[in-house]
Order: structure tokens, then C-alpha cells, then sequence
């Protein structure tokens, strides 16, 4: 969901993001203020929705198809850094910013 706060009215409008997602268990979100991409950790890996898309994607390969716990995103250094249960902790280099 993205959400939108009107201080005049005191209230939210919220906007569905789930596109294409279906009935897929969404454990963990991090959102990359920089680039305005949006991860989301499932129950087989990160899942990124990019600005401006439609559609989710894969965040990238390498990943274990296990839960997701955590999402993390490092700005400076272009990391997301993802905590699985069990499987250890993964990081993926985020697109350099045009």
C-alpha cells in the first residue's frame, strides 16, 4: 500500500501496490528513498517493484528461496541487505543512480 496524508483533512488515502503479486505472502518491506524502487521480502526471495513499473520483479539472483525476515536498505553504500530464517543473511548491490 502507498499512502498519502492530507493534513487539511486529518486523513489518509491509501493506493493498493499489490499489481501482479497475487496470493503471495509479503513478510517484509524497504523502500529505496533514493531511487523510489520498492523491495519486498517474500517467503522465495526479494521481490522489487521499480518506480514507475507495473509489475514485480525479482530483486536479483543469488538468493535462497527461503522466508525473508528482514529488508535493509544501505543508501550510501547501494546495498539491500536481507535477513532469511535460518539461511543466513544475503545483500544484493542496488542500480547505481542516474
Amino acid at each position: 500500500m502507498g499512502v498519502v496524508f492530507n493534513p487539511q483533512s486529518g486523513q489518509p488515502t491509501f493506493t493498493s501496490l499489490e499489481r501482479d503479486l497475487g496470493d503471495l505472502p509479503i513478510n517484509t518491506l524497504a523502500y529505496d528513498d533514493l531511487a523510489g524502487d520498492l523491495y519486498a521480502g517474500t517467503d522465495f526471495g526479494p521481490l522489487v517493484l521499480r518506480a514507475g513499473a507495473s509489475e514485480w520483479a525479482l530483486a536479483g539472483v543469488g538468493f535462497p528461496e527461503a522466508l525473508m525476515v528482514d529488508l535493509e536498505i544501505v543508501p550510501e553504500q547501494r546495498i539491500l541487505e536481507a535477513a532469511t530464517h535460518g539461511l543466513g543473511i544475503y545483500y544484493l548491490r542496488l542500480p547505481e543512480l542516474r
